[in-house]
């Protein structure tokens, strides 16, 4: 069975990202579409300091349809830098 990536999922990876360490705190923002997203530490390549310097954020598309995208400021050298949808942060956050 493939895998839903609506709020709540997304809401459940973040939470659970946030908890396994303390310095990665999740907050929530609005987006210019008047959406909520969440801002966090990425988890791939771990910027110290405890910088919220990733956002993750739905997009309404043209269809209607609400898309989710990862977007990292955090390492040049980090697999998840620049936007790319959450489907590909949470496979390369799995390891596949």
């Amino acid at each position: 069975m493939p895998i839903k990536y609506d709020h709540n999922f997304i809401t459940l990876v973040l939470q659970s990202i946030s908890e396994d360490n303390n310095r990665r705190s999740c907050r929530k923002y609005k987006t210019r579409d008047g959406l909520t997203g969440y801002k966090i530490n990425c988890p791939i390549c771990q910027t110290n300091k405890g910088l919220l310097n990733t956002r993750v954020f739905p997009k309404e598309m043209k269809d209607g349809e609400v898309q989710w995208f990862y977007k990292c400021n955090g390492r040049a050298s980090c697999k998840c830098n620049g936007i790319n949808t959450f489907k590909y942060f949470y496979k390369n956050y799995l390891g596949f």
